[in-house]
């Protein structure tokens, strides 16, 4: 439903409840985007509207039929209050950079109830917020969403009362998970009943062999454990399976229908599409591209699955992701083929993958947590509206 921000007249305000979203940062995209899915299974009408400055492009959050992006109006009172008076919002989100400000009065004077969503707080609010005027002004939100439990103290110093403010968790970006057949996963999953096993998904050629040496140091541990090894191009596969074939190790591939027999060793999944199979079935996860550089993945699709992550040094553009997870215990960082068996060997131990397992997935799903808690404000807000 997006007509494009333009500067000429505002396109018609849809039928049904509208949600207003005034310049949502980058780090609550992935949790709005999740929240707003959940309230539109109960309110399949549901409108957004996104509105940003005119340089920002399409406001950061990927288009979609039910969204509307709009440029902010003109900064004059009057031209703020025609704007909320056309697109009469049900309901209206506020982040801290713009929480006080011409168009959030024109929005609270309109009687649309007001969220605001403390996605941080920058220094600048003790100054700024700390007047008797401002904190006027900001207790007129009908609620607030805190990240962090330490922020509580300084929003209840600004007059809030305990009832307007919410604990939402941390407003972290959120990977859906890559779609799997379940029948496929069920009897895969009988298939490598009790059978230990490892997932290298993503391997580039210069890691291949890194892999192959950890694999082979863990098997004197675990001589039944298989390798599901997945390169970076399926293409590759024929010509690898040679070359491991020749090296000694015993190959089955998944393209070709063979499955993996008692004794085999490294089973190439080379079949396109099937990342979402092998992160349900591998309690272990070596992301591929991260050891000797390459393309890296995105860690939260696996840890969300319930994978503890293995990766090396070089994370491209999930460097913050990879960052968090090390720091919650759920994953470990390796730097060559013997730290790779080092982590390896100790994650053989089912308690310890286990635990990871489980760090990582809370790292992975802290945004879920948020945008149940903000959604079912949401939901409720919209019933008391009358929808």
């Amino acid at each position: 439903m997006d007509d494009g921000p333009g500067d000429g007249p505002l396109p018609a305000r849809p039928e049904g409840p509208l949600i207003w979203l005034h310049h949502p940062p980058a780090a609550a995209v992935g949790m709005l985007e999740e929240m707003l899915s959940q309230v539109r299974e109960e309110h399949p009408d549901l409108t957004v509207l996104l509105s940003h400055p005119p340089e920002h492009g399409n406001g950061g959050m990927p288009p979609n039929a039910w969204t509307i992006v709009q440029h902010d109006p003109p900064p004059e009172r009057a031209a703020s209050a025609d704007f909320v008076a056309h697109w009469r919002p049900d309901l209206a989100f506020w982040f801290p950079d713009d929480a006080v400000s011409r168009l959030s009065n024109a929005c609270m004077d309109s009687g649309t109830r007001n969220f605001l969503v403390a996605t941080s707080v920058p220094d600048r609010w003790r100054a700024r917020w700390g007047g008797r005027r401002s904190r006027n002004r900001l207790r007129r939100f009908d609620h607030l969403f805190v990240s962090q439990p330490h922020d509580l103290p300084l929003f209840r110093s600004f007059g809030f009362s305990p009832d307007q403010i919410s604990l939402a968790g941390p407003l972290a970006p959120l990977t859906k998970p890559p779609a799997c057949d379940e029948a496929l996963q069920d009897a895969l999953s009988y298939l490598f009943a009790g059978r230990p096993m490892w997932l290298a998904i993503g391997t580039s050629q210069a890691e291949d062999p890194l892999i192959c040496a950890a694999q082979a140091n863990a098997m004197r541990l675990s001589h039944r454990l298989l390798l599901v090894l997945a390169p970076d191009r399926p293409q590759r596969a024929p010509a690898l399976a040679d070359a491991l074939s020749a090296k000694g190790w015993r190959v089955a591939r998944r393209s070709l229908g063979e499955e993996p027999e008692e004794d085999t060793q490294i089973y190439l999944a080379d079949s396109p599409g099937e990342a979402g199979l092998w992160y349900r079935l591998a309690p272990i996860c070596f992301l591929g591209g991260t050891l000797a550089g390459g393309r890296a993945r995105d860690p939260y699709a696996p840890a969300g699955l319930g994978a503890a992550i293995l990766h090396g040094p070089f994370t491209g553009g999930y460097g913050e992701r990879y960052q968090r997870l090390n720091q919650m215990a759920g994953a470990w960082q390796v730097r060559d083929a013997s730290g790779l068996a080092e982590a390896l060997n100790a994650l053989l131990s089912p308690e310890r993958a286990a635990a990871m397992a489980l760090a990582a997935w809370k790292v992975a799903t802290e945004g879920a947590e948020a945008a149940n808690r903000i959604g079912s404000h949401v939901l409720r807000a919209l019933r008391e509206g009358g929808h």
